[in-house]
């Protein structure tokens, strides 16, 4: 067969036209394919045997999700809210002091709970517009102000330094490594590329950030 044949047969396999290409190599006779292809079978083919039952069971159980879907979700978190709070008793009996922070937890999450479908559903437009947008626009009107802005910053870096202070007050080498922290970061800025466009914004968060997972 010759190169224009082949030709003509990648073009034929590219239009997903098998059972021409597969004459014109001889494989298949012009009244019918050689041999049987073998076509996938259709999935919405009846089930039958013990599978049927099984199908069954998964229509009934879809039906019921679909139809009852808000119940069984609050039924699921309703028991998960139950045996936490068994477990919550349990571990106060044995021991409180173990238990406390996971006491605390829990009333934090109830806490939320409280507000975001609750206070927030009942009061929230109101406190947002009556007290949230005003307060907004009010700080966004001092912070332009740079004595307000660098009056905040000093204020947070002196409560640190003041928290500092008080807590390493019996054991200075606690505060190695903020040194080990400042250093790193000195070193980082005398090598950066260009020190003069050095974002400090991001640094000044990082630290607070780690200083207040620090506390926690």
């Amino acid at each position: 067969m010759d190169n224009n044949a082949y030709d003509e047969v990648i073009d034929d396999e590219r239009r997903g036209s098998n059972f021409k290409a597969m004459q014109k190599l001889g494989i298949a006779e012009k009244d019918g394919p050689a041999f049987d292809v073998g076509e996938p079978e259709p999935l919405d083919e009846e089930v039958t045997g013990c599978m049927r039952y099984v199908e069954k069971i998964q229509v009934g159980l879809g039906d019921v999700v679909s139809r009852n879907g808000k119940l069984i979700q609050a039924g699921v978190w309703g028991i998960l809210a139950i045996l936490l709070h068994i477990f919550l008793g349990t571990a106060i009996r044995y021991d409180y002091d173990k238990a406390e922070p996971l006491f605390g937890v829990m009333g934090a999450a109830w806490v939320l709970i409280l507000y975001f479908k609750a206070i927030k559903p009942m009061f929230g437009d109101y406190v947002y517009h009556t007290w949230y947008l005003p307060a907004e626009d009010l700080f966004d009107r001092a912070w332009k102000v740079p004595v307000v802005r660098w009056g905040v910053y000093l204020a947070v870096v002196a409560a640190i330094a003041v928290f500092l202070a008080i807590d390493t007050r019996n054991d200075r080498s606690r505060l190695l490594p903020l040194g080990g922290w400042l250093m790193f970061v000195c070193i980082l800025f005398l090598f950066s590329t260009n020190p003069a466009k050095v974002n400090w914004r991001p640094v000044a968060w990082g630290f607070l950030l780690q200083f207040c997972m620090g506390l926690l």
